[in-house]
């Protein structure tokens, strides 16, 4: 093979992502005068694709020398200057490369983006507005002059620039959430809740949690817990942060006094995630504090299956067996209790409990420690202090 044919071989391989294979045809060619620049820049975007910015550097500076009005590797120069937190200079080489190729929207995208990196929103709008005018389907140019409207308080432009991105990829997912939150910011929420579930719906099915909590937080300032609810629906199946947005929610909607909605969103939590123990620990709570303890000992069962390390369910659950007085229910309360304050040693909850325990069990020596524990500790909730002082008080001293 040529060696201009290995250069274009060494090339391909590099747009297919498959550096090493490209960085060992470039370094064949690396001593040929005729090819060596093309190939000391494929060594340095090789080299720059695996992180490796040490050689990255070597092979562009080595460019330059050669070749000092080379925009490619002026920008690539630039963007290993910033992974060297040398901003500035960073700013001198895109600079520069835009001088050497003013056409290039490429590299105005990378210098507008530095700009607004830098706080230079005014700068950067010069040269993204040049990028679109120069390539007016990339993205990424608008989405970026967006960021620069909203930098600069220009919202309504903002608005323009990011409903452009989706225009030109509507798959493009960063659009969708900043666009979002100006439009709920202009007051103009249910363009904003429209905007927000397409961004769910055209990131290929996958989720996109700034979306996601963008929605349910435009539902939650309105109280509609019921279209939250329907959000985080089809997400919190088999999604963590789903999920925690939709604990989250059934507390906010504690807080706000909406009881029996926090009680549905808990329940439906633990319908469609039925392995995700903080919900059943929410649940649990919920119905512990409306009275109904047997279902609320079945939830805490669930949750500390779940997540045997979690202390607090450890010790609603061991309160809880306390509360039902069966000698069976006490023993399992009191080691449950012990778990928790092993797993907690310095939360006083758990030691009050077992404090409870070890007095129903008539384990006074032992109960007594405890309830010191508590009564001596300064940091304890008020009301657990006082319990344990009367519960000393109540003990006899041995």
């Amino acid at each position: 093979m040529s060696e201009s044919g290995k250069l274009a071989e060494a090339n391909e391989r590099l747009e297919q992502g498959e550096f090493e294979e490209a960085r060992a045809l470039f370094l064949e060619l690396d001593g040929d005068m005729a090819t060596s620049e093309g190939a000391l820049s494929g060594l340095g975007r090789s080299a720059y694709a695996m992180g490796d910015w040490d050689a990255a550097i070597l092979s562009f500076e080595e460019l330059l020398e050669r070749q000092p009005h080379n925009a490619t590797a002026l920008v690539y120069r630039g963007l290993l200057h910033e992974k060297q937190e040398e901003r500035d200079l960073a700013l001198k080489r895109y600079h520069d490369a835009i001088e050497i190729d003013p056409d290039n929207p490429t590299f105005r995208i990378v210098y507008g983006r530095a700009l607004l990196e830098e706080n230079r929103p005014t700068l950067a709008e010069v040269q993204l507005q040049t990028a679109v005018h120069l390539n007016p389907n990339n993205p990424l140019g608008y989405y970026l002059l967006g960021c620069a409207f909203v930098d600069n308080k220009r919202m309504n432009e903002a608005v323009l620039r990011l409903e452009r991105a989706i225009e030109v990829d509507g798959g493009f997912a960063e659009a969708y959430p900043m666009l979002g939150k100006i439009l709920m910011e202009l007051g103009r929420e249910d363009e904003a809740c429209t905007i927000l579930r397409q961004g769910l719906e055209e990131t290929g099915g996958s989720w996109n949690r700034d979306c996601l909590r963008l929605l349910v937080q435009t539902a939650v300032n309105s109280e509609d817990f019921q279209a939250a609810l329907h959000s985080l629906t089809n997400q919190v199946a088999d999604n963590t942060e789903a999920c925690k947005l939709a604990l989250d929610l059934s507390q906010r909607a504690i807080q706000l006094g909406h009881m029996d909605g926090a009680e549905r969103i808990a329940t439906r939590l633990v319908a469609l995630a039925p392995n995700y123990g903080p919900g059943h620990h929410q649940l649990a709570t919920i119905l512990e504090d409306s009275g109904h303890l047997e279902n609320a000992v079945q939830e805490y069962s669930k949750a500390h299956e779940l997540d045997p390390d979690s202390w607090e369910s450890a010790c609603r659950l061991g309160t809880l067996l306390l509360e039902e007085g069966a000698h069976k229910n006490l023993e399992e309360g009191v080691r449950l209790l012990k778990l928790a304050t092993s797993l907690a040693p310095d939360d006083p909850h758990p030691q009050m409990g077992l404090a409870r325990g070890y007095l129903s069990i008539d384990q006074l020596r032992r109960a007594r420690r405890m309830a010191l524990k508590v009564a001596r500790n300064e940091e304890a909730p008020e009301h657990l202090i006082d319990e344990a002082r009367d519960m000393l008080r109540r003990l006899p001293v041995r």
